[in-house]
This record gives C-alpha cells, sequence and structure tokens, in this order.
C-alpha cells in the first residue's frame, strides 16, 4: 500500500510515528507524502487543548475530500480521549488510543502478513483491512497501561535528528493538562534496552539523538534497581561515538547536579542545551496550576546550569493569561525571565482544555489581556534571541546539518540550538555532523574542512 504518516502532536508523538513508518517500510509499504496518492492515513492525534482536536478532525476531512477512497486510522491522544468522536469521521476505519500501542500493533500485523513469501521477495504486503482490524484490538479506554513500547528506535531518512523515547505517561496533576489521562502513568524504558536503541541509532550514522518521553525528568522512578537521567545519560555517552545527545524538557527541580556533570563531563557529546518550563513566575499561579515547584526553584536551576556549563543555552515555556493571574502576577512572571537570564521564551495563551480542572477555574483573564501579554512575553524572547545569536557570533561551532525549508539550502543547528543558514558549500550535505565559524551577522555559518 501507499501509506501517509502523520504526526499532530509533540516529539514523543512523532518518535512513535518514525517507528510506525520504520515497520511500514520494512514490510514493503511505501511512505508517500500526499493524500491523493495514499491508500491509508495513519494519523496520530494530539489532545494538549480542544484546538488540537479540531486540528485532527479537520485534518481527516480534508485529507477525505482529496481521497475519498482514503481509508484512515487514528492513533495517539486525541484517539486515546474520545475514541468516538474518532470513529465517527469519514474514512475512518480503525482508533488505537495510546493504550493500544499502534507502533507495537503495526509491527505484529506486519510479522503476520498472511501467506508464505518466497525467497528473496520480501516480506508479504499487509491489507488495510487487516491493519485496521489488529489496530482495532484493545483500542478502547479500559485495561492497564502498557510498557513503553518495544519498537526500536528510527531514524526518517527525511530528517537529521533521531528521536529517542525513553518514557512514557505521567505521575504529576497539573491542573491545566490531559497528559496524565491520555498517557497514563510514568514508565520508563529500562536501561539496557535504551542504550541497546541508542547504539542502533549511532550505527545507523544518527549526527544527533533526542532523548523524549511525557516527563523526561522522571525517567527511572518505576525501574527495579531504580534509575535516574543521569544514570542513562552517562550510558549513553560512553555509547555516542560521533553522535551528539541532546535532551528533551525538565521541571526546574529535576536538573540535579548528577546530571549536570554528565553533560559538563561530555561537551562533545552532550548539547549544551536545557529546556526548563517555567509556566509562570509567581507563586499563586504556580499553585493554581498545581506544579511541585516554586519560581525560586527555576531561578536556583538556571543559575546552577549557568555555572556548571558556562556556554549553556536556556529555554522555557510560559502560559499568560491563567485564570487568576492578575497583573503583579504577570510582572513576576516578566521579572523571572529577565533575572534568570533565559536565551529563548515559548509563549503561550492559556487555552482551556475540557475536563481539566483548570478549565473550571475563575476568574478569567479577558482575552485581549492575554493577547497583550503574549505579545509582550515573544518579544522579550525575541530580544533573548538576538542576544544568543550575538554571542555565538565569530565563533567556532558544532553543527547538524539538515534541509532548510527553502529548497537548495541547508539549515545548521548548533549544539546550542541555534539555527543557521548553510553559506555556500557545494560538499554539504544533510545528515552530517561538521563544524563551522558563524558569521559576524549571526545568521550563517560556514563550514570548516574536518
Amino acid at each position: 500500500m501507499n501509506v501517509l504518516v502523520v504526526s499532530h502532536g509533540c516529539r514523543l508523538s512523532r518518535a512513535e510515528q518514525d517507528a510506525a513508518s520504520a515497520v511500514l517500510a520494512a514490510h514493503g509499504h511505501v511512505l508517500v507524502d500526499r493524500a491523493e496518492a495514499a491508500d491509508l492515513l495513519l494519523l496520530d492525534t494530539c489532545a494538549v487543548t480542544h484546538r488540537a482536536d479540531a486540528d485532527a478532525r479537520k485534518a481527516v476531512r480534508r485529507a477525505v475530500r482529496a481521497n475519498p477512497n482514503l481509508r484512515v486510522i487514528l492513533s495517539g491522544c486525541y484517539a486515546e480521549l474520545d475514541p468516538a468522536a474518532c470513529r465517527a469521521l469519514p474514512g475512518v476505519v480503525a482508533v488505537a488510543g495510546n493504550r493500544a500501542k499502534a507502533a507495537s500493533l503495526l509491527r505484529a500485523i506486519a510479522h503476520d502478513g498472511g501467506g508464505t513469501v518466497p525467497p528473496g521477495q520480501g516480506p508479504p504486503l499487509v491489507p488495510a483491512a487487516r491493519l485496521a482490524a489488529g489496530l482495532a484490538v484493545g483500542a478502547g479506554r479500559t485495561g492497564p497501561w502498557p510498557a513503553v513500547d518495544a519498537l526500536p528506535a528510527a531514524r526518517p531518512h527525511a530528517r537529521a535528528r533521531a528521536l529517542l523515547r525513553v518514557q512514557d505517561g505521567c505521575d504529576y496533576g497539573c491542573s491545566y493538562c490531559i497528559v496524565p489521562r491520555v498517557r497514563g502513568p510514568s514508565r520508563s524504558l529500562p536501561l539496557g534496552e535504551a542504550c541497546r536503541r541508542f547504539e542502533a541509532l549511532v550505527a545507523d550514522g544518527a549526527p544527533e539523538v533526542v532523548l523524549t518521553g511525557a516527563h523526561l525528568g522522571t525517567y527511572g522512578r518505576d525501574l527495579r534497581p531504580r534509575r535516574t537521567l543521569a544514570d542513562l545519560l552517562g550510558a549513553l555517552v560512553a555509547r555516542a561515538g560521533r553522535t551528539r545527545i541532546r535532551l528533551s524538557s525538565l521541571d526546574p527541580h529535576e536538573l540535579d547536579d548528577a546530571l549536570l556533570d554528565v553533560i559538563r563531563r561530555a561537551p562533545d557529546r552532550v548539547c549544551p542545551h536545557l529546556h526548563l518550563p517555567l509556566q509562570s513566575g509567581d507563586d499563586g499561579v504556580l499553585r493554581r496550576m498545581r506544579r511541585v515547584y516554586a519560581a525560586r526553584a527555576f531561578r536556583d536551576a538556571a543559575a546552577r546550569a549557568r555555572r556548571a556549563l558556562p556556554d549553556v543555552t536556556l529555554g522555557t515555556d510560559v502560559i499568560a493569561g491563567f485564570p487568576g493571574e492578575d497583573e503583579a502576577a504577570f510582572e513576576a512572571t516578566v521579572a523571572c525571565l529577565e533575572d534568570s537570564g533565559v536565551d529563548y521564551v515559548h509563549a503561550f495563551a492559556f487555552s482551556a482544555r475540557p475536563g481539566t480542572p483548570a478549565a473550571e477555574l475563575e476568574p478569567a483573564v479577558p482575552p485581549e489581556e492575554t493577547r497583550r501579554r503574549v505579545a509582550r512575553l515573544r518579544a522579550l524572547g525575541a530580544r533573548r534571541q538576538a542576544r544568543l545569536r550575538a554571542r555565538w557570533a565569530g565563533r567556532v561551532v558544532d553543527v547538524v546539518l539538515d534541509k532548510a525549508p527553502r529548497r537548495g539550502t541547508l539549515r545548521a543547528v548548533s549544539s546550542a540550538f541555534v539555527a543557521y543558514e548553510v553559506a555556500g558549500d557545494g560538499r554539504a550535505h544533510a545528515g552530517t555532523r561538521a563544524r563551522g565559524r558563524v558569521a559576524p551577522c549571526g545568521t550563517k555559518v560556514a563550514l570548516l574542512a574536518p
């Protein structure tokens, strides 16, 4: 079959779809990039906001309009949250929530292709109806949560960076977040299995591997013997070769000295880049959000990171307009960002997710005021980004080359998580790691000889 694989979600969702794509391709199916050319659409949905739900519905309807014969399988968080609404969409033949891991089922079905294949002719193709039947098994919202999926990690050829899922689920209960409901409790990939998957990505030539999870900082708490993210990172560093490692988000209180020490001792193998979600710099708002830290923990984590890693890039997420956020609370958030010296800010307007406690909180912040606050936070982030680029101008940086949105150009992403345009070099190609000197403008990089 021709299969279109799409992810609407986070890095965790993309990691799952990378694995599904690899399984389908390995068993003879053809991956396509347009609904018009596809027999089957495998769409992994997101449910972080009600807008994400709407995006999934729109995507299905748009795809089926473009190709009325298209069969659709919906997986992921929205499929877990509201399987009935997903099944009602046009073209949908199966719904697989996160309890019925789509990638695991795809692998099982692919190995059961229905018939013997003569030697040398490759594996059998699996009809869409059989894929759908297999994915429908256990697709409801009942039963235990599975362990982290057993599929090996995969790096799609279209993307230089590989995603290694080492954790899933969350034990926290933030008032605005649906993740514990749609992904279950925190579960970790055993350290030995994580190392094996990482070694496979290194052998495949991945120049960068991003460690990801629904709540990465809780890695290992459920394992016996108990492990930590520092344990995992240390084990992977010893196996990294020419591959560099990047961490995805960590809550501020999860950045401990042991983890910083592993990063400090391996500057050529672990990216000096930390993303520490703040959400709010006001303790009252943090309590309403049911976050498990105070604003001081964010300031402390940023200061410790700067001391241990002088060239570290610090990023954060902030929610503006959370119910009960008055002007003083917002100004406390701005002050926290200024004091901690973050390098980039992802600012979001609060969006009430039905089914979460925050959706019922009062008083609501007027939409126009929320928009003003978001704009101010984004302006702060733009200034910080400019300062970050200026800090690296003229210096030699470690970059991974990837395809840029503009045809005929390459994008270079540094270990400090700064993206540059590659100054013309016919020898360079995507999917490699290189060294380059940043131009005085701070937006381009000239590659250096190996």
